[in-house]
């Protein structure tokens, strides 16, 4: 008779990775900001987790960031070229686990418009630092100097962010 086969050793469990939605108002300076430096901490801290950027509005989709974003970020080694800006979709809501906004005001914005249920995955960047601001702010009319500071605010939050979702 056939011999009895051994048992199966199951598959390995992979955990699914975090897909992480940085919003700001026109994804060409907070948001691709916040995309860029967040896979390169997320990668040095060996978090696994998918990013991507969007802006409530579509005024700038298809364009790269904006050259000051690009200047500050080199400063922390990170490459935003590859980046275009993009609008929001319904379907963002239903594709990632995080929407992570940079000020109130998105935050107001991304609440209209999310379906039922997936409201709670709506935060501010700087809901997850330690800092007495709660928004980052929108350096589009000031001058390079703002960009610095967002950078550092984003870096700020990131940490926070990489705590939470990192289990750290």
């Amino acid at each position: 008779m056939g011999e009895k086969p051994g048992p199966v050793a199951p598959e390995p469990m992979t955990e699914p990775i975090p897909h992480i939605l940085f919003v700001c108002l026109g994804n060409i300076c907070r948001s691709p900001m916040a995309e860029g430096l967040a896979r390169r901490r997320f990668a040095d801290a060996g978090i696994a987790a998918a990013f991507d950027s969007a802006g409530i509005g579509d005024w700038h989709a298809g364009a790269p960031p904006d050259r000051r974003a690009v200047n500050a970020c080199w400063k922390a080694l990170v490459d935003l070229s590859a980046q275009r800006a993009r609008q929001i979709e319904p379907a963002d809501f239903e594709r990632f686990d995080h929407i992570v906004a940079m000020d109130a005001e998105n935050v107001a914005e991304l609440v209209a418009m999310a379906p039922p249920g997936h409201a709670a995955k709506i935060s501010r960047i700087l809901d997850f630092a330690a800092l007495e601001e709660a928004d980052v702010p929108d350096p589009y009319y000031g001058g390079h100097e703002g960009f610095d500071e967002v950078l550092g605010l984003i870096d700020a939050g990131l940490a926070g962010l990489m705590r939470h979702v990192g289990g750290g």
